[in-house]
């Protein structure tokens, strides 16, 4: 079932929603194809919607329609999360290929990314962002997040250094052991950011000395691979059981 973010909110009435957005109208058009009674499922902020496609309306300022499933169906017609989202960030030293970020972007995101930071390292081949590219960066995101039925979009930001209101630390490979420092995270600060390096390993003039080093793996590992294991390393931090669990595989 489609899982779909509403950019502006849609227009109630009865049991029908009426969408003006063109980024869902052209991917349930052209790109899914969507017929009548398809399910999906429409999120404006914390609210959820599942509804049944209804019809095309070809207009000026085309829109699709949707008709919320009726009491007889088990699914619920209109849900409310709660829960705060992770509250974890992970800082990426640019690589030297945007098409790199984007696998990070998309992996990440599937497992639950909240925020994404950005910063170009002495050693990263990229010094200056590019609009375009972080557009497609938070679009894939963002699709990501779509099809995974995360309840809250991620959040891809360009910084010129690491941020400094997170308890950091780093991927290195001589810090401590993953496994380790899982089994004493009660005694780790809130929020946590991963600082992730490049390919060719941090330089002395990184901003990244104060930061905690942490060992992902026994052997080393790429970047793009350290920034989606790290990435799930801090996603089981709010599980402590299941973490302590799963640290054996480590």
């Amino acid at each position: 079932m489609q899982l779909f973010y509403c950019d502006s909110p849609p227009s109630l009435q009865s049991w029908m929603i009426t969408l003006h957005d063109d980024r869902i109208n052209h991917q349930c058009l052209h790109v899914l194809r969507m017929r009548p009674g398809k399910p999906a499922v429409l999120q404006r902020w914390t609210t959820r919607w599942y509804c049944l496609f209804d019809h095309y309306i070809p207009s000026q300022s085309a829109s699709h329609k949707w008709t919320p499933p009726t009491t007889i169906r088990s699914i619920k017609t209109q849900d409310t999360h709660h829960t705060p989202p992770n509250p974890h960030a992970l800082c990426l030293a640019m690589l030297n290929k945007w098409d790199k970020v984007e696998l990070v972007a998309q992996k990440i995101a599937e497992c639950g990314l909240w925020t994404l930071y950005l910063f170009p390292a002495h050693r990263s081949c990229i010094s200056q962002p590019n609009h375009k590219k972080m557009e497609r960066l938070t679009l894939i995101a963002r699709e990501a997040s779509e099809q995974s039925r995360n309840w809250y979009l991620p959040s891809i930001i360009w910084v010129d250094h690491p941020p400094q209101w997170y308890h950091m630390i780093k991927a290195d490979f001589g810090g401590q052991n993953a496994r380790d420092w899982i089994q004493q995270q009660k005694t780790i600060h809130w929020p946590i950011c991963l600082c992730i390096g490049p390919e060719w390993w941090w330089d002395e003039r990184d901003p990244i000395h104060t930061f905690y080093p942490l060992s992902l793996w026994s052997s080393v590992l790429r970047a793009e691979t350290a920034a989606i294991i790290g990435w799930w390393i801090l996603c089981n931090m709010d599980h402590p059981q299941e973490t302590r669990a799963r640290a054996d595989q480590i």
